[in-house]
């Protein structure tokens, strides 16, 4: 199905699905201000966006 809109490629149909999940869910009246915790990868910068202490402590250890 993916082929027939174009996406030919698992990583964006992976993030087509991964927008359209969480746009159903914010349209469902899921709270905004849900928190997501990573390693600071780019992709999971949306709504609000916090790093997980273990990656941040590894940044600091770095300095």
């Amino acid at each position: 199905m993916r082929e027939s809109i174009g996406i030919v490629q698992t990583k964006v149909a992976e993030r087509v699905t991964e927008a359209a999940l969480l746009g159903g869910l914010i349209e469902s009246g899921i709270n905004r201000k849900l928190l997501i915790l990573s390693d600071g990868a780019r992709q999971f910068n949306i709504l609000i966006h916090g790093l997980c202490w273990v990656h941040g402590e590894r940044i600091i250890r770095m300095l």
